[in-house]
Order: structure tokens, then C-alpha cells, then sequence
């Protein structure tokens, strides 16, 4: 009877330490990943500091991040059926986020790539905008099922950019 136990509370370790509850955290289980993303800066003014970081988001919590020198790229690799953020920072700038949801549907099986480039926007202009629109992401990016990929909502891009620039609302 004493080695049913042990044999059964072996087993039920082992079942623990292979538990596909591990993939919850993005960091792990690479079976699960679905999409590089990467990136880069563009018209980040030469000054006396070229670094800028970038933080990859999971549930409030950074996962990963890289400082990186001026329009050097980014790259992340991210788990499936997960909402990420990535914030980019850099002195004398306003932090941009982008919005990453990897959900797929059931016909998706594919490992997906998305790069983009994106621009910061110098603190000091920044008074000049809406300062509200600031705090939103500056994309959202998700699987297109139209195209078959993971593609940024266009709309969304141009309601935040118009909100930032001009002061507009969001469309109704």
C-alpha cells in the first residue's frame, strides 16, 4: 500500500512539472508561440542619447525588454491566445504602446511575422496635444481573418492619430 502511494505521488509530481499550465506565462513553451513581432523607430532626432527602450507587456507585468540604439529593430515572439503591449521609451519623448491580441481561430496553425515601424513624438510638441489620446495605444494589432494574418486595425490608427493631432473624438 506504502508503494501505491509513493507511486502515485511520484506520478502526480511528474504530471505537475510537465503540467501545460506552464504556458500561461509567455516566456515559456515555445509549442505555443504564433507570432514574431518586430520593429523599429523612425525621425528619432540625434541626441546626446541614442538608446530607447523597449518593454513587452503581459498582464501588467514586463516579460521581456531590450535597449536598443537608435533605429536598431526589436523582435518578440509571442504565445498564442494572449493580449501583449509593447511600450517603447526614450528620453525627451512621449512612451508609445502597441496592443498585440494573438488570439487565432481553430483553421490558424501557421507561425505568423509582423514588423512595423513607428515614430515618437518629442515631449516638448507633445503639450500641444490632445493630452487624454496620449495614454492610448498607438495601434492594435490582431489576426485578420479577411487576409489571413495579423495585421493592425487601420481605423482605430487614424481615430487615435486624428484624436492626438486635431482634438477629435472617436467615431461613434
Amino acid at each position: 500500500m506504502k508503494n501505491k502511494i509513493l507511486t502515485l505521488i511520484a506520478v502526480l509530481c511528474l504530471s505537475l512539472l510537465s503540467n501545460p499550465a506552464k504556458a500561461n506565462n509567455p516566456k515559456r513553451s515555445s509549442d505555443s508561440l504564433c507570432l514574431e513581432i518586430s520593429g523599429r523607430l523612425l525621425k528619432v532626432k540625434a541626441v546626446e542619447d541614442r538608446e530607447y527602450k523597449v518593454e513587452l507587456v503581459y498582464n501588467g507585468e514586463i516579460v521581456d525588454s531590450l535597449t536598443l540604439k537608435d533605429k536598431n529593430e526589436f523582435k518578440f515572439n509571442l504565445k498564442k491566445n494572449t493580449v501583449y503591449g509593447i511600450r517603447i521609451t526614450k528620453k525627451g519623448y512621449v512612451s508609445r504602446i502597441i496592443s498585440i491580441d494573438t488570439s487565432l481561430p481553430q483553421f490558424a496553425k501557421a507561425f505568423f511575422r509582423f514588423q512595423f515601424d513607428t515614430e515618437l513624438i518629442e515631449t516638448a510638441f507633445s503639450k500641444n496635444l490632445d493630452q487624454d489620446a496620449l495614454d492610448f495605444p498607438i495601434a492594435l494589432i490582431s489576426f485578420n481573418q479577411q487576409m489571413g494574418c495579423f495585421y493592425y486595425s487601420e481605423e482605430y490608427t487614424s481615430n487615435i492619430k486624428r484624436q492626438l493631432y486635431l482634438g477629435e473624438k472617436f467615431l461613434k
